[in-house]
């Protein structure tokens, strides 16, 4: 491969040299060029962000007590999987006792209504009174209140007795665990984090004075070791402090992108920074920066280059936006601009015959 990409320099070097030679005999200079465009953009600014899950939690039991299994790191699971255990024989036996407990108020009740039936039969041939009637009825009444505080109780010990079996409330993988099998946990001690790795945004901080424009933004360029994509813009947080006097943002990214980014991951944002107006641009390679001035060479119909003095109004990528007599459509010289003047010849070659240009395609 080396070899290979020797010898193509090699052979792109000799035609060069020929069509120099060729040039030099003629008083030509040789040139590159592309059409000047008129854009309607908006001026960018690039700040870092991150790729973070939209769901990532540390997870606790609920629960006090052994641990008796956890989930390794690494491990992928399901929504609704086992990812920890915790000793449950204390609240399988509350639960039991509760039962119980329900069980035994319930034949306390049944034994009072059988005597309430009986009071009344006496009421009715006037050998108790009528007090008597009215005292069972109100202890029949606070054993069902009883009864249902303990139905309640069993509720919550039944609660609990779940909360020992520890499932994952959505997809991802484990990515650590906080606790090791046997040691007693407290219920509110994170066991292991978990991590939705397939749910993604992406979050930066810009400058304040630019929230505005990122906030009325349909989609921003976002650039990452795979290379670039226009992602949504999902939400702006226009609040900062006196310091940082940055906002923050979140890109949603979407769903035939998930597979080429990684949590953690750093990418580079470009931030709205004025409202999109419309502008000429030109490549950044097209500048020639000389003492107190910025010119470009725009190449006429009889191959003459002539200076055209520009200003920068900012930029995105290899293409930078700029202001001055410039037309629609005219040709700007990007390679070979630098050794140019006012007026000279110059012969313009095509992509093929001049392959230097770094310009994304």
């Amino acid at each position: 491969m080396f070899m290979n990409n020797r010898l193509v320099n090699a052979a792109i070097a000799a035609v060069m040299l020929t069509l120099s030679s060729s040039a030099v005999a003629q008083g030509e200079a040789i040139v590159s060029v592309v059409p000047v465009q008129q854009q309607v953009i908006s001026p960018t600014a690039m700040v870092s962000g991150q790729v973070y899950s939209r769901n990532s939690s540390e997870l606790s039991a609920g629960v006090a007590g052994k641990l008796m299994w956890i989930a390794e790191p690494g491990t992928q699971v399901e929504k609704g999987a086992v990812i920890a255990t915790i000793d449950s024989r204390a609240y399988r036996l509350k639960v039991r006792q509760l039962e119980a407990q329900i069980k035994r108020k319930s034949i306390e009740i049944q034994r009072a209504e059988r005597d309430l039936e009986r009071l009344n039969g006496l009421y009715e041939q006037q050998a108790v009174s009528a007090r008597e009637i009215d005292n069972l009825n109100a202890d029949i009444a606070l054993l069902e209140s009883d009864q249902e505080l303990l139905q309640l109780q069993l509720e919550q010990a039944q609660d609990d007795l779940n909360k020992t079996t520890v499932r994952a409330p959505f997809s991802g993988v484990v990515t650590e665990r906080l606790q090791r099998t046997g040691e007693d946990v407290v219920a509110t001690a994170p066991l292991l984090g978990l991590v939705d790795v397939d749910h993604l945004e992406i979050r930066f901080h810009g400058p304040l004075a630019y929230s505005d424009f990122a906030r009325q933004a349909d989609r921003i360029d976002v650039y990452f070791s795979g290379g670039d994509a226009r992602m949504p813009m999902h939400t702006v947080i226009p609040v900062s402090d006196s310091r940082s006097q940055t906002f923050t943002g979140v890109i949603a990214i979407p769903v035939e992108m998930q597979g080429k980014l990684r949590v953690g991951e750093l990418v580079t944002v470009a931030v709205p920074a004025s409202v999109p107006a419309e502008h000429f641009v030109v490549p950044r390679d097209a500048l020639v920066i000389g003492k107190g001035k910025t010119s470009v060479y725009v190449v006429g119909k009889e191959n003459k280059a002539e200076e055209v003095n520009v200003s920068i109004e900012g930029g995105s990528g290899d293409y930078v936006n700029v202001v001055g007599n410039l037309q629609n459509g005219q040709r700007v010289v990007v390679r070979g601009a630098d050794m140019l003047r006012s007026g000279q010849l110059v012969k313009v070659l095509s992509a093929k015959e001049f392959p230097l240009t770094t310009l994304g395609g």
